[in-house]
């Protein structure tokens, strides 16, 4: 009787090792999720952490470093929010958002020219944007001041 106490109590302990054996280590797209749910809620500096470790995961992920950009632009940190915009683009060169933001980011930081020029990229690739159109209009006349 002893030893079925003990095969069952050993049983026991294996299906807990099994079980935490099993747990999965978060993803790249876990990390993205998880950042995105703290930037939505205005909480930029745990969503850039979360950001951080995705990019560990999957360095080469465009998107990953769009948004990281996003939440240091709203930290008021835009070096460092206008490095992540251009690793993106250097990763997806022809990303419409990606530009757009980075023209807003360099207009709020009045470097107009060089918002013109992502600007003009982004209507290269689409002519019809609009946005585009009316953000390089207004870097145009802040030039003309």
């Amino acid at each position: 009787m002893l030893n079925v106490y003990r095969f069952i109590t050993l049983l026991i302990i294996l299906s807990f090792l099994c079980v935490s054996c099993n747990k999965k280590e978060k993803t790249a797209e876990d990390w993205f999720d998880e950042g995105n749910s703290y930037y939505y809620e205005g909480k930029y500096a745990d969503a850039i952490r979360c950001y951080n470790k995705a990019i560990t995961l999957s360095p080469d992920d465009p998107s990953i470093w769009y948004k990281k950009g996003f939440a240091l632009y709203y930290q008021d940190k835009y070096t460092e929010a206008l490095q992540c915009y251009n690793k993106a683009l250097e990763l997806d060169p022809k990303n419409i958002n990606i530009l757009t933001a980075k023209g807003a980011l360099l207009y709020t930081q009045k470097s107009y020219k060089e918002a013109i020029k992502c600007y003009d990229k982004v209507l290269e690739i689409e002519p019809s944007n609009s946005a585009a159109k009316e953000m390089k209009g207004k870097a145009l006349e802040e030039l003309s001041q």
